[in-house]
């Protein structure tokens, strides 16, 4: 099952040494869990777009989002379907409204759509999920969905710089550039050995004048 889940992330090794290491810290089957959950809403969305789960392929199920895109926001299973993706030997195809809108937009053919912001929402469900289980330590799980490009989180490395791809782990700078900013002038605060404020002049030289007993 962790391998059915990696292979939705991109099956990459990092990927999958993150993904077993993860499911060491919880000593369960939280993985096994969350990619039956994947399936029964895949299935579910699948069932909502006219089509059989257990006679469908991977490209008639795309031809089949291409079709509901233009009223995607007319639909409900859009609304909680940001982390469903499904493999069809070897395709994945991301249920993710922006990337059924992008898909749309431009018109890709299957086999060259896009599955990014897929893999980003599944990257944040994992990551909220670990994090949440009594059994893990915050900042460890935090290492590994960094160090294993499923989910970027920046208290997990020092000074981070956010890359251009969401799976990428961003690289620290050794020494982070610092803003120039203009040169303001700073009044320098009156020093006591100025002269007394008008008041009290004004009050020293009428006690001087005052007549004498």
């Amino acid at each position: 099952m962790s391998r059915n889940l990696t292979k939705l992330l991109g099956d990459s090794v990092r990927t999958r040494v993150a993904v077993s290491e993860l499911r060491r810290m919880t000593g369960d089957d939280s993985d096994v869990r969350l990619i039956t959950e994947i399936l029964a809403r895949a299935h579910s969305i699948i069932r909502a777009l006219g089509l059989d789960p257990a006679d469908t392929t991977g490209r008639e199920v795309y031809q089949a989002l291409m079709a509901a895109a233009p009223r995607l926001d007319q639909t409900a299973w859009a609304r909680a379907s940001d982390w469903v993706m499904m493999d069809f030997d070897g395709q994945v195809v991301s249920f993710h409204p922006v990337d059924i809108v992008e898909n749309y937009h431009h018109q890709l053919p299957y086999g060259q759509h896009c599955i990014e912001s897929g893999k980003r929402g599944l990257g944040y469900e994992i990551t909220r999920r670990f994090l949440a289980h009594p059994r893990t330590h915050t900042p460890t799980v935090e290492r590994v969905v960094c160090e294993g490009g499923i989910c970027y989180v920046a208290s997990a490395i020092s000074e981070p710089v956010k890359s251009a791809s969401p799976f990428q782990l961003p690289v620290a700078n050794a020494k982070p550039k610092r803003r120039k900013s203009a040169a303001v002038p700073v009044k320098s605060k009156k020093s006591a050995s100025k002269k007394p404020h008008k008041k009290s002049q004004q009050n020293a030289n009428t006690l001087k004048k005052s007549p004498k007993a």
